[in-house]
Order: structure tokens, then sequence, then C-alpha cells
């Protein structure tokens, strides 16, 4: 569930989102005030579904991109693609998928979506410049990935 600071607290306090059903008079500050604990957790349940919204699980991420879980974590520790945290697990938000797609391409891709004057391989895209920003020979990850931006330099425009 959310995990509210004393400032959150008093926010929703102050724009009633949450409402006291009462005082405790021998209470001082946050205890003072008596809640109804299905309220609360109701609200905050409707407050994580509304954080929710526009992001993605690290599998419904995997699954987006085409790859595999392992990839998709070896991305986030390189930092190409920034998770969020809003409740106990990692969420992707749909920006930063679409970011990623817009900046960077695999050798898959690039085989099926683009064309050449050669085949592209790992080798011959380096032969021509194309340097692979991660990957087996690059840090050990297990994919080849490639910024979208250098493979339109030297793929043949259709």
């Amino acid at each position: 569930m959310k995990k509210y600071s004393f400032v959150q607290i008093y926010q929703d306090l102050i724009e009633n989102n949450i409402v006291p059903r009462g005082i405790d008079e021998n209470s001082i500050g946050i205890r003072r005030y008596l809640f109804c604990h299905e309220e609360i957790i109701e609200f905050a349940e409707i407050t994580l579904k509304k954080s929710n919204v526009d992001t993605y699980s690290m599998g419904e991420t995997a699954n987006l991109l085409g790859i595999r879980l392992g990839d998709l974590r070896a991305f986030i520790k390189k930092g190409l693609i920034k998770k969020v945290r809003n409740d106990s697990r990692p969420r992707i938000p749909k920006i930063e998928i679409e970011l990623f797609k817009s900046k960077f391409v695999d050798l898959n891709e690039i085989r099926v979506r683009y064309k050449f004057d050669f085949h592209p391989t790992v080798n011959s895209l380096i032969g021509k410049g194309i340097y692979p920003i991660m990957g087996p020979i690059v840090d050990g990850s297990r994919k080849y990935l490639y910024t979208r931006k250098s493979i339109l330099q030297v793929s043949i425009k259709t």
C-alpha cells in the first residue's frame, strides 16, 4: 500500500481525502484523530490504482518490448529504462517504454525493420562504425542493443 509521510497525511486531511470520524482529547498530533479503518484502506487502494495508470509491471513491460525479463533488468540496471515503485513492486511508466523504443533498437529488430546493402551482424555493423551500446562483447549482457540514431545513419532509405 501507499506509504505516507506525516506531511502527506496532513495534506490528505486538509484536502478532505481522509476524514476523521472523531477526536481523542487525550492524545496530541496525528494520534488525536480517529479514522475508520475501512475508509483508509479504500482510499489507499483508489490512490494506488490512480498511481498505476499508465505504468506496467516488469513482466508486462518485457512482453511489450518483446524481450526477456532478464534483459529488462539489464536495461534498468544500465539506466536505459527507469522504474518507479508505486507499491511493493517496481512499475515502468508508459513514457519510459516509449522513450526506450524511440532511442534504442536490438539486433533482431535491425534485421527485420531496416534495409542495408549488407547483412547486418555485429561484426558488419562494427565494420561500418556502428558499435553496440551493450551486449556480450561490450558489458557481458545477453542482448545487443544499438542507438536507433546510429542505425539510421547506415540503413538504406526506402
